[in-house]
């Protein structure tokens, strides 16, 4: 698999059913410090 990085200002904003929706189109979050920053895009390498 392979990543890209996206910066995500005001991810927080969003509700925990709606980061639950996103990360199934294949996005994971990056949590620091208790705040979602970025989030990444899983891609099949080719």
């Amino acid at each position: 698999m392979v990543g890209t990085q996206i910066l995500w200002k005001n991810a927080d904003l969003l509700s925990i059913d709606e980061l639950i929706e996103l990360a199934g189109y294949g996005l994971e979050w990056v949590i620091e410090d208790g705040h979602v920053t970025a989030a990444v895009l899983l891609e099949e390498a080719s």
